[in-house]
């Protein structure tokens, strides 16, 4: 009878061992996810902290939006991403842009966009759409309100 209690102490020690192994190795591979999860944050969060761009003025005439854009860091920017929005009655509008251009460090350069009734323009809103190595991050928004020219 003594050997029966000996064996179920074996088999609760087996299964406490292979517990802890399953344990050990579903850390070692979450731990790698885990990471690379948290690179991505840093990588973005470092991104929107980097961004110092500024309106300078703006102005429209006839469907032209005109605006100066000035880059106030050492960093270039390729502008192709860059998204503009504006707000008409209440209503966000996302407006097609087709820029392609390198804003260099603490350059200052004019901007066009064609929006339709632009006199209805309550506010604009600028956003830096950053293209880096892990794909891309939004800059903080650039409100601006543009007046006739």
């Amino acid at each position: 009878m003594g050997k029966r209690g000996v064996s179920s102490l074996i088999v609760v020690l087996l299964l406490i061992l292979l517990c802890i192994t399953l344990v050990i190795i579903f850390a070692v591979i979450f731990k790698g996810y885990i990471k690379e999860s948290e690179g991505h944050a840093e990588e973005q969060i470092t991104c929107i902290q980097n961004v110092d761009l500024s309106v300078v003025s703006s102005c429209y005439t006839g469907n032209n939006v005109k605006f100066i854009l000035r880059n106030n860091n050492e960093f270039d920017y390729d502008t192709e991403f860059f998204i503009l929005t504006v707000i008409r009655s209440g209503s966000t509008f996302e407006v097609p842009t087709n820029w392609h251009y390198t804003l260099n460090s603490f350059e200052q350069k004019e901007f066009i966009a064609v929006v339709d009734n632009p006199e209805e323009i309550e506010e604009a809103i600028f956003i830096p759409k950053i293209k880096q190595e892990g794909g891309y991050c939004y800059g903080q928004a650039i409100s601006f309100y543009p007046v006739s020219c």
